[in-house]
């Protein structure tokens, strides 16, 4: 069973679903409310299918073709905006599927914390990984100028991306000297959202929050 606390490195922030599943093959390592127990399922970029393999009927992420012999269980989407990706829900009609209790709309939108129960014994927490530890500026950055200083990102400089909205902040090592080390983001604030850079590593919520 996959950890909810592995640190996904190819993909710092990105939204995951915790797969929390009572199914009969399971009881006994799925404990209700326990999120160190779910299984952690990773959102990939663009429109995804929610499926189950045909070899033991695990949940996985497959790209979504609006021509494909089975219908998925539901489709999710991440959609960037400047103040944060927005995760949509595709559910077919008919499905059954709840969120946070209620009946799912065809197509809406899902929050950190939010509940999606596909049956009796499967609920999807969302949730967020974030990554505290500085990385290269994306490529299409180079040369656009940080919001906090002003100065642009070169390719040697590391910067730490906020979480929910991905806004670059400088946060170079104790390598650089400290007169011309540039450290943006121990402001605390990502300065397009406002909320929290990462301090940790790990999921922004676990179902307890």
């Amino acid at each position: 069973m996959v950890s909810t606390y592995t640190t996904i490195r190819t993909n710092p922030n990105a939204n995951v679903l915790l797969v929390e599943d009572l199914s009969t093959d399971r009881q006994g390592f799925v404990k209700p409310g326990d999120p160190s127990t779910f299984a952690t399922l990773v959102m990939p970029a663009g429109a995804a299918a929610l499926e189950r393999t045909r070899e033991d009927s695990r949940l996985r992420f497959v790209p979504f073709a609006a021509t494909s012999e089975a219908p998925p269980l539901a489709v999710f989407e991440s959609v960037r905006s400047k103040f944060g990706d927005v995760l949509l829900l595709l559910t077919p009609p008919g499905s059954g599927i709840r969120r946070n209790g209620l009946p799912a709309p065809v197509l809406g939108t899902l929050a950190l914390g939010d509940r999606v129960t596909l049956d009796a014994d499967i609920t999807l927490h969302v949730s967020r990984m974030q990554s505290a530890e500085p990385v290269p500026p994306p490529p299409e950055i180079i040369g656009e100028p940080c919001a906090v200083c002003s100065l642009a990102f070169e390719p040697q400089t590391l910067v730490l991306l906020c979480a929910y909205c991905g806004e670059p902040h400088h946060l170079e090592s104790e390598a650089v000297p400290a007169a011309t080390r540039l450290e943006c983001a121990l402001l605390g604030a990502c300065s397009n959202c406002g909320r929290d850079l990462p301090r940790t590593t790990g999921l922004v919520h676990l179902p307890e929050d």
